[in-house]
C-alpha cells in the first residue's frame, strides 16, 4: 500500500498558486472545489462552507 507524504516541498522553481477551479459539488459541508495551479499543475481541494464565504483548503498540495 503506497502512502502519500504529507510533508510539503519546495522546489527550486516555488511560486504563488494561481488557482482554478476544476469542478464543484454541493455536499453537507458547503460547496467542494477541486483546483488546480494552471502553471505547474498542481492540485488541491478547497471547501467553501456557504455561497459568498472565501473557500479553504481542505487538503494539502499535490504535485508541483
Amino acid at each position: 500500500m503506497t502512502r502519500l507524504d504529507p510533508t510539503p516541498t519546495i522546489s527550486p522553481a516555488a511560486h504563488e498558486h494561481g488557482w482554478t477551479t476544476e469542478s464543484t459539488h454541493p455536499t453537507s459541508q458547503g460547496i467542494v472545489r477541486y483546483v488546480r495551479c494552471p502553471t505547474c499543475g498542481t492540485r488541491r481541494v478547497d471547501v467553501q462552507p456557504a455561497p459568498g464565504w472565501m473557500p479553504r483548503a481542505a487538503s494539502i498540495q499535490l504535485g508541483g
